[in-house]
């Protein structure tokens, strides 16, 4: 059995911030590897002196082959018109220095990686299926296996790290084999809410420890709740991607139960409703299943009947390079609607707005004129099956509603908008028929008694009284129009 765990940390980081957000990217790839030996606690490197390679190099987030290329623009970015529109950055991998630190070696050696401990719930369950740990310390082993982080068009960044429970050397010693101990260690290390229900991650040749995911995900991303980056929810509980290719055969029944339980991170105490859960299932061959929820996706390739060599590298094959990247896409897209769709997203009052809150709401709606334009396909690849699975995972997602709300609102929006340009115009209007009124009535005035402003200044052989007449209607005849205008606008409004 072969297996890989991609765990998706989902942060944001402002659009409007373009400088801060060109000097955040650079920070971000001139990270050394010091910083990430103290970030972490590997207090046993931190005296050491380490090469000056960075974490993060760029590198193209590959995608097959025969997908869309706007794929491969929105998980790698453009470099066109980056001066005048933010079209996403390039894709970012770690190092492998980094990695082997992270996994407990150092540069140029991939240690032993990290060991995790389950709870004695999971133990008891465990044992009752006669699994055990492979050491006796009863840690399992975890891995990292590689890294990238994504920074999309939409300002919805996405941390990967691709885990293996195995010792990280290429035989994968002690690898994990179990569908029950991958549901019980995905359980304990999706958690990474910081409590203390947060796992512990130890290095068995040192006594240090990291904990959980999260604390690692901090060092590899560490300017994170900052104001221009933040985390999504809080990291309460993290969206994964369980792939797992067996060495047998399976029954339709089987394949779909451990697909269930382990894209929901659930144990085996929970039974699928096989009538509520049925349309949770993608499954375009009898041997390989795919499962779409909230929580996660989950994939299951059994070993065809006949014994057939069609199917052996489809983990680093078609989960790599099509299924994993359309996830990546989608999670996206619904990082981002629902982001749009929270209520507290915006501090708008809508019974007197500002200037302001227009403005909040003009960009609220170019948002979404972004992401419609930018960021969506009709046909996402020219093979069916990476189509059905990328829709049948945006249906389970919900964008579909979200999008149909969020464009609901935005309609509503453009009208609130309109009408309040149509009452302001109006209002410029009546201010500029009173103002001509006014002066209308000024020439009136001037024109019947034959007096000009000017005569009224300047000529003595006005008399007096007429004088003080013409004064008190050119002053008068302003005041009462003004008076007027005001008693008009408070019975309309």
């Amino acid at each position: 059995m072969q297996h890989q765990v991609r765990y998706f940390f989902p942060f944001n980081f402002s659009l409007s911030k373009k400088q801060e957000l060109e000097n955040y990217y650079e920070r971000l790839q001139s990270l050394s590897l010091q910083s990430l030996t103290q970030s972490i606690g590997r207090e046993d490197l931190v005296s050491k002196p380490l090469p000056t390679n960075p974490i993060w190099t760029r590198e193209k987030f590959n995608v097959d082959p025969r997908f869309n290329d706007h794929v491969g623009q929105i998980l790698n970015g453009r470099d066109k018109n980056q001066e005048t529109a933010f079209f996403g950055f390039n894709a970012l991998k770690i190092s492998a220095d980094a990695r082997h630190i992270i996994n407990g070696g150092s540069p140029g050696s991939p240690g032993k990686g990290l060991r995790c401990e389950l709870s004695n719930a999971a133990k008891v369950r465990l044992a009752k299926k006669s699994i055990a740990a492979p050491y006796e310390s009863e840690q399992w082993p975890v891995s990292i296996q590689d890294a990238w982080i994504l920074h999309i068009n939409t300002g919805v960044g996405i941390l990967l790290l691709d885990i293996n429970y195995s010792e990280p050397d290429k035989s994968k010693k002690n690898q994990v084999e179990t569908f029950e101990a991958i549901a019980e260690l995905n359980y304990r290390l999706h958690r990474n809410r910081d409590n203390k229900q947060l796992a512990t991650l130890v290095w068995p040749e040192s006594n240090c420890s990291v904990k959980g995911l999260r604390q690692i995900a901090h060092a590899l991303l560490p300017w994170l709740d900052e104001g221009l980056i933040s985390k999504f929810g809080n990291w309460q509980s993290i969206f994964t991607y369980t792939s797992i290719q067996c060495d047998e055969s399976m029954d339709d029944e089987q394949i779909k139960q451990q697909c269930f339980r382990i894209a929901r991170h659930y144990t085996d105490a929970y039974l699928p409703n096989s009538v509520r859960v049925e349309n949770d299932y993608y499954q375009p061959f009898d041997n390989i299943c795919h499962y779409h929820s909230l929580e996660g996706v989950a994939s299951i390739i059994a070993a065809p009947p006949e014994q057939s060599t069609a199917l052996d590298n489809f983990l680093t094959t078609a989960i790599a390079r099509a299924y994993q990247p359309i996830t990546a896409i989608a999670y996206s897209e619904y990082l981002f609607l629902q982001q749009m769709s929270q209520g507290a997203n915006l501090s708008v009052d809508m019974r007197d707005p500002s200037d302001q809150d227009f403005e909040q709401l003009r960009k609220y709606r170019t948002k979404l004129y972004n992401f419609r334009l930018n960021n969506r396909f009709s046909h996402l690849s020219g093979i069916t099956q990476h189509n059905e699975f990328y829709n049948h995972l945006k249906d389970r997602l919900g964008i579909a509603a979200l999008l149909n709300d969020i464009s609901t609102d935005v309609a509503e929006i453009e009208s609130f908008i309109a009408d309040h340009i149509a009452e302001k115009n109006q209002r410029s209007l009546g201010n500029i028929k009173l103002m001509g009124s006014m002066f209308a009535a000024l020439v009136l005035l001037a024109d019947l008694s034959g007096i000009s402003i000017m005569d009224a200044l300047f000529d003595n052989s006005i008399p007096p009284t007429a004088k003080i007449i013409f004064w008190s209607l050119v002053i008068g005849i302003p005041i009462i129009f003004f008076g007027l205008s005001r008693w008009l606008k408070d019975k309309l409004d």
